[in-house]
């Protein structure tokens, strides 16, 4: 009796302490699942959308298009044309501030409005953004960004969901760098990347570019990484 008693208290803290019993497969970073929305909820992106706080990884509540500002604060709006305004008013107030300054050079003059025309059509980005859409030919709700780095695209409630990309760049840029998109596989078969890094990247429809192994990249997209320079 003693012995059984022994074991079970073994066999107990054991599996409170995360031991594996055999045949379970060892956690390492290579096999790892990535990013869940519960994983994205514990560190949430907030936005303000018409006054109010919202995570966007439970959804936009209505909102049409979402931009991250080159301080790190996300606005949500209800149309293109109002998120185009008030982020084409938030850079030329900062034109001069370290953080947009250190990648854009004020002496070549953006088209007029943030929509920028070419080919006789108007392409529904900000200037000098990077902009996601989780419609082909730049409709659907839009996803913008400015500054580098790896946006995991869960946080947004965009991942799997991009079907459009567009990014031009205006202001005569002094690092305007380039971005991939990045769909993470796992075990041991390597993350999926396509990079971008013309001064204009026109991408209307995603199922045109061809993805590893076959498929496309339509809505296969878990992060989008920036980088600069």
């Amino acid at each position: 009796m003693m012995r059984k008693r022994i074991t079970a208290c073994l066999f107990a803290a054991a599996t409170a302490g995360g031991v594996l019993v055999a045949g379970a497969p060892a956690a390492t970073a290579q096999n790892a699942p990535v990013a869940s929305v519960a994983e994205a909820a514990t560190d949430p992106v907030i936005a303000d959308y018409n006054g109010r706080k919202i995570n966007l990884a439970e959804g936009w509540q209505g909102a049409e298009s979402c931009t991250e500002l080159p301080t790190g604060e996300v606005r949500c709006y209800d149309t293109f044309a109002e998120a185009d305004a008030d982020t084409a008013r938030f850079m030329a107030a900062r034109a001069g501030s370290g953080d947009v300054a250190k990648y854009t050079a004020p002496s070549r003059k953006p088209a007029a409005g943030s929509g920028v025309l070419r080919a006789g059509k108007v392409q529904n980005c900000s200037a000098d953004y990077w902009c996601l859409f989780d419609g082909k030919n730049y409709s659907g709700r839009r996803l913008q960004f400015f500054d580098p780095g790896t946006k995991e695209l869960g946080k947004y409630d965009f991942r799997d969901k991009a079907s459009s990309l567009y990014r031009i760049v205006v202001n005569s840029p002094l690092n305007y760098g380039g971005a991939s998109l990045i769909d993470y596989r796992s075990g041991l078969v390597a993350n999926r990347e396509i990079k971008f890094g013309k001064m204009e990247d026109d991408y209307p429809d995603l199922s045109r570019l061809g993805y590893p192994g076959g498929g496309n990249w339509d809505n296969k997209a878990d992060a989008l990484k920036i980088w600069r320079g």
